[in-house]
């Protein structure tokens, strides 16, 4: 872990003991705070805080445009809790219009594509997908979401 690395890992420690208030008084405007000092230093786990401050409200206002970008740039780095963030944006239209494509999209570049599924059926399974077993075949699944996509062409 590089210099700027360990520091913004420090600086989202610190995010996190004001947000919980773990040895220090709890503080969200802290917290916030000192998630920006770790997302400024490319440190992912602080991209995904604070881009979670800026969509729920915790010490900053609620700013989807803000939270969606902390979660891009989280997610470029691989974070997976970015990068599931960043697929609920776009499947919510939380800072940017709906775009399911891109959501799917973005869970099929994941190392382990099973969290399609949490993407259909876990916290977004309000949305209009539902995965169900073909009744063609009792062992392939079947969605809902155009081929093209599913397939990433």
């Amino acid at each position: 872990m590089g210099r700027a690395q360990g520091h913004g890992a420090a600086s989202n420690n610190m995010g996190m003991a004001y947000e919980n208030g773990s040895g220090v008084p709890q503080d969200a405007v802290g917290a916030a705070e000192w998630y920006r000092r770790g997302a400024q230093r490319s440190f992912p786990p602080a991209q995904t805080n604070l881009g979670r401050c800026y969509r729920t409200g915790v010490g900053v206002p609620v700013d989807l445009e803000e939270a969606l970008h902390w979660f891009d740039q989280g997610a470029q780095q691989g974070d997976a809790a970015a990068q599931h963030q960043l697929a609920l944006c776009h499947l919510n239209g939380w800072g940017s219009p709906r775009d399911a494509r891109k959501a799917v999209q973005v869970y099929i570049s994941l190392e382990s594509p099973g969290n399609l599924v949490n993407l259909l059926v876990g916290e977004a399974g309000a949305a209009s997908w539902q995965l169900m077993v073909s009744s063609q075949s009792t062992d392939t699944p079947h969605c809902d979401i155009p081929r093209d996509v599913c397939e990433g062409e």
